[in-house]
């Protein structure tokens, strides 16, 4: 048996558990994947990457990046464990998924912070009537807390970024429009120094700044 090195035994070995990952990721990233009910043209446009790079992931040819190896998780809602795991589906799900409870506390803690905000509402707008005798121009306390939900929206999917991007941008689009509408609303109870629907005007290029920013993409990457 002619000699050698303990350096190859070192390199085989490291190349044979590198394959091993390489395909147990790609069997779990095809899995995941159908199970989203995705094409590989659709995650490779969420994940701003080309399909050919996708295909590549799939077939276990190259290893994607822990960058998109954690946008992945994300993206399906699982522990980086369960895209290295070569158990099967069901045992998986049990040790490792987390994304849907995950999602669901974050939902139930912005809905929880914007509850506070029409109650606080709700006890400023009692406080007003009971100190003006009924004012009608105090209801805007609770026109107000419109944009002011929205606001928090805004801030809660700033923290926890939503896994389809177009729905932080609809919650900028509301939040520009009902901000344009209040000020409107807040004005027509005095006397017009100018043509309030002028107003409007406003939110037109805010607007467009906000379309223009949701079709931003990066260049599709390929590894």
């Amino acid at each position: 048996m002619p000699y050698l090195p303990i350096e190859f035994f070192i390199k085989k070995v490291y190349f044979i558990g590198m394959e091993n990952i390489k395909q147990t990721i790609a069997k779990n990233l095809v899995e995941l994947r159908k199970a989203k009910k995705l094409t590989q043209s659709e995650l490779a446009q969420k994940l701003n990457y080309s399909d050919k790079a996708i295909s590549k992931w799939e077939t276990g040819e190259t290893l994607p990046d822990i960058e998109i190896l954690y946008n992945l998780c994300k993206l399906y809602g699982v522990t980086l464990d369960y895209l290295t795991s070569n158990e099967d589906i069901k045992t998986k799900k049990d040790k490792y998924s987390n994304g849907i409870g995950d999602e669901i506390r974050k939902n139930v803690i912005l809905a929880l912070s914007i509850t506070l905000v029409w109650l606080l509402a709700t006890i400023l707008y009692a406080a007003l009537l009971t100190a003006t005798d009924g004012a009608i121009n105090y209801i805007m306390v609770f026109g107000w807390s419109v944009p002011a939900s929205f606001l928090l929206a805004t801030i809660f999917k700033a923290i926890w970024p939503p896994k389809e991007r177009w729905v932080k941008y609809v919650i900028f689009s509301f939040l520009n429009w009902t901000i344009v509408i209040c000020v409107f609303l807040q004005l027509f109870f005095y006397p017009p120094t100018i043509n309030l629907w002028e107003i409007f005007i406003i939110g037109i290029p805010i607007q467009i700044a906000i379309i223009l920013t949701s079709q931003l993409k990066y260049h599709h990457k390929e590894e």
